[in-house]
C-alpha cells in the first residue's frame, strides 16, 4: 500500500509553483504568467489622451495665432507697398518675396466668393473672435471698401489659352526667318514645340489624324539636330 503512493516530496515536485505576482513556476522553472483580461481602450489610453487634452490650446489663443499669422492691418500694408512698387494690387499667390501676402490675397479673394455665393456683399460686424477682434480674413463692408478704393480685384482674368492655329503661324514665322525651329528653353513656343514632338514619338492618335500632316508639309523637324547628333 505503501509502494503505490507517491512520497510528498515527489508529488509536490510535479506541481507547478507559486511565485511573488501571481505568476506561475512550473517544474522547470519557467515562470508562466497568469491570464489577464486586456484593459479597454480608453484605459490604456487614458494617460495619453488627457495629455494631449492637457496641451490644447484656448480658443483665445488659437484665434491670436491667426489673427497675428494673418493680422490685416499688416497685411493691408504689405498690399500698399506692392501696389506703390507695381502699380496694381495682382499678388501672386505663390510670391516670392513674401509667400504670407500672396497667401493672404487668395485667401481674401476665396472668402469675397463664398460670401457672394450666400448673396450677401461683406460680412455683418459682428463676426469677432474670442479676443474680441476681427480676424485676418474677415471682409466687412469697412474693410472691402478700403481694398477696392486701393485698386484690389476680386476676380483676376486669366490668361487667354493660344490656340494650336496661332502657335502653329508662330512658329513657322520663327522658322522663315531664323531658319531653324525654336528650342525648348524658348518660353512657351518652345515648349508648345517640344509637346509636338512628343505627340509624334508617341504616335498619339488624335495628333497624328488632325496635326501630323500639317507640320509635315511645311518640312517641321520632328528631331531636333542635336539628337540626331547624339544617335550616330
Amino acid at each position: 500500500e505503501g509502494d503505490d503512493m507517491a512520497s510528498p516530496s515527489a508529488a509536490t515536485a510535479a506541481l507547478p509553483h507559486l511565485v511573488d505576482g501571481g505568476g506561475v513556476m512550473e517544474a522547470e522553472g519557467k515562470v508562466r504568467e497568469e491570464k489577464r483580461e486586456a484593459p479597454f481602450l480608453e484605459v490604456a489610453l487614458q494617460e495619453e489622451l488627457g495629455k494631449r487634452l492637457d496641451d490644447r490650446k484656448p480658443p483665445e489663443e488659437v484665434a491670436t495665432y491667426f489673427r497675428q499669422e494673418y493680422d490685416f492691418e499688416t497685411q493691408y500694408e504689405q498690399l500698399v507697398a506692392f501696389k506703390n512698387e507695381t502699380s496694381h494690387c495682382n499678388v501672386p499667390i505663390r510670391y516670392k518675396k513674401d509667400h504670407r501676402l500672396g497667401r493672404w490675397v487668395g485667401a481674401l479673394r476665396e472668402k469675397k466668393r463664398k460670401i457672394s455665393l450666400k448673396g450677401e456683399e461683406y460680412e455683418p460686424d459682428d463676426r469677432k473672435d474670442a479676443t474680441g477682434r476681427f480676424g485676418g480674413l474677415t471682409l466687412t463692408k469697412e474693410r472691402i471698401g478700403r481694398l477696392e478704393a486701393l485698386g484690389f480685384q476680386w476676380t483676376v482674368a486669366t490668361k487667354p489659352k493660344i490656340s494650336w492655329e496661332v502657335r502653329f503661324a508662330d512658329a513657322v514665322e520663327y522658322f522663315q526667318t531664323n531658319g531653324k525651329w525654336p528650342p525648348q528653353s524658348m518660353g512657351s513656343l518652345g515648349e508648345w514645340i517640344h509637346k509636338q514632338r512628343v505627340h509624334y514619338t508617341k504616335r498619339d492618335k488624335t495628333f497624328m489624324e488632325k496635326r501630323f500632316a500639317k507640320l509635315e508639309e511645311v518640312g517641321f523637324e520632328w528631331c531636333p539636330k542635336k539628337q540626331k547628333r547624339d544617335h550616330h
